[in-house]
C-alpha cells in the first residue's frame, strides 16, 4: 500500500516538475511588464501582441 501511495506521489512530483513552468511561461507571455515578475499586467489588447500579430499575418 506505502508503494502504491509513494508511486502516486512521485508520479505526480514528476508532472508537475514538467508542465508547471510551460503553464507559467504561457501566463508570463501575455505581460506587458517590461520585468518578467509578478504580479504581472497582463492584457489581451492589440498594443504589439505577438499572438495579435501573427492572427493578422495568417489572415489571407
Amino acid at each position: 500500500m506505502a508503494k502504491k501511495i509513494f508511486g502516486w506521489i512521485y508520479s505526480l512530483f514528476i508532472f508537475c516538475f514538467l508542465y508547471v513552468p510551460i503553464f507559467v511561461l504561457m501566463a508570463m507571455s501575455f505581460n506587458e511588464s517590461q520585468y518578467n515578475a509578478l504580479p504581472f499586467d497582463h492584457s489581451l489588447d492589440h498594443n504589439g501582441s505577438f499572438y495579435f500579430a501573427v492572427i493578422e499575418i495568417s489572415r489571407p
